[in-house]
């Protein structure tokens, strides 16, 4: 079965480069092609890239661990996505 993810709407990195949000059944799923970035409320692109490229498990616990630490009130916080460009270079979308 073949699923294709879409980026979300307008989320970019500081680059202006599409994100892929982490999902289930996502082939770049067990790749290092995920990373923590930094939003803030309401805007869709990022602040910046909080994290090398690792595995997904690696990203999500970092973006909790960024999650709960961060100041009461800041209005940021930290997702995992991977670049959209990944689907294209590996003739992925269809």
């Amino acid at each position: 079965m073949s699923v294709i993810i879409f980026p979300e709407t307008g989320r970019t990195d500081p680059d202006g480069h599409l994100l892929m949000p982490a999902r289930q059944h996502d082939l770049f799923r067990h790749r290092e092609v995920w990373a923590v970035y930094c939003f803030q409320a309401a805007r869709s692109v990022a602040d910046a890239r909080c994290s090398d490229f690792v595995s997904i498990q690696t990203a999500r616990k970092r973006a909790d661990d960024m999650n709960r630490n961060r100041p009461s009130g800041q209005p940021l916080y930290y997702r995992v996505y991977r670049l959209a460009e990944q689907d294209s270079e590996n003739n992925l979308t269809r």
